[in-house]
């Protein structure tokens, strides 16, 4: 395995242990990953906190969990060269995952480009 591949392997490992660790720390929320070229670039978190609910602990999710988990995460940003993925989360757990991609028109002129 090269330096590349190896830089490549430690972000993402990074990357993943960082989204475990914000949707575990988030009783109600989104955890927003924006990708730029090819690249995860940025994590934003936002917690919503529920006033007619009892702050929720922390969860620890079990070994299953957490490697379905990555691999879904895995298969929906797999390809995605600009835009974002947001991790809906509800009672401390991931319920909806949306993509969002952005297309670029780098070769376009005109009014149009």
């Amino acid at each position: 395995m090269g330096v590349k591949e190896k830089s490549q392997e430690v972000a993402l490992e990074t990357l993943l242990e960082l989204l475990e660790s914000s949707v575990c720390a988030i009783g109600f929320g989104s955890v927003t990953v924006v990708f730029q070229d090819g690249k995860a670039i940025q994590v934003e978190r936002q917690e919503k906190i529920r006033l007619d609910q009892p702050r929720l602990s922390p969860v620890v999710p079990s070994e299953k969990e957490r490697l379905d988990f990555r691999a879904r995460f895995l298969a929906v940003s797999a390809g995605l060269k600009y835009g974002q993925l947001v991790l809906q989360i509800k009672g401390g757990r991931v319920t909806q995952l949306d993509r969002t991609d952005n297309l670029r028109f780098t070769e376009m002129e005109g009014a149009f480009g």
